[in-house]
């Protein structure tokens, strides 16, 4: 291929990824999905793992109504399953990048994030990944929710 070839490739494929259709999180989450309210400055989301290897949450997690900052605690309640501590696929990824979560060191079972809400908010639904591994150390589907702001 000429260099002409390869940059004429290289726009095109540009433009068709600008054309991609929007992520669906940008809009509200179907209705009907569970709904957790978190209020209070810290907020605790149960995690457990039914049928093998199916994590199960709330869909939703609405911090509306809750302070500037809040601690969102998730904790893992099936015995011998733990959260992944892989860098690619860590137990909790916020999968926007809006800077407004912040890590706390790494548990096996419990995994705390403080979020910092923004005023007027970038993103009214930030999607993040719940990801869990077996006690054998062989990962679990992810499972994908919403925290509302």
């Amino acid at each position: 291929m000429t260099n002409k070839s390869v940059a004429l490739a290289l726009l095109f494929s540009a433009t068709l990824a600008g054309c991609q259709t929007p992520d669906r999180r940008m809009g509200p989450p179907p209705s009907g999905a569970s709904t957790q309210q978190c209020r209070g400055a810290t907020c605790d989301i149960e995690v457990s793992v039914v049928d093998g290897c199916t994590i199960r949450v709330v869909d939703v997690v609405d911090t509306r109504e809750g302070p500037s900052t809040q601690i969102l605690r998730w904790n893992l309640q099936t015995t011998g399953y733990k959260f992944s501590s892989d860098p690619v696929s860590y137990g909790i990824v916020i999968k926007d990048s809006t800077g407004q979560f912040h890590g706390d060191p790494f548990q096996p079972t419990r995994i705390m994030v403080q979020f910092k809400h923004k005023e007027p908010p970038t993103r009214l639904y930030h999607d993040y990944g719940i990801n869990v591994v077996r006690p054998d150390g062989t990962p679990c589907p992810t499972k994908d929710p919403w925290v509302w702001e």
